[in-house]
């Protein structure tokens, strides 16, 4: 949902491929909108999709320390 405008918004806009850098991945898909959302007290959710073992949790997480 737009916090602004009260519409529900549904983004599915990106595709990306294998080079594709996390910060990249944050700013094309407006990750660091929905974490603000979050931390307002909205839910959020970022689906990841695509095929086992190609990278999706290694690319929302980082590199485990």
């Amino acid at each position: 949902m737009n916090l602004k405008t009260g519409m529900k918004q549904f983004r599915f806009n990106a595709v990306l491929n294998e080079n594709t850098t996390q910060m990249e991945v944050f700013q094309k898909c407006g990750v660091h909108d929905l974490i603000d959302s979050a931390l307002e007290g909205y839910a959020t959710t970022i689906l990841a999709y695509g095929q086992t073992g190609s990278g999706k949790t290694y690319t929302m997480m980082g590199k485990e320390t």
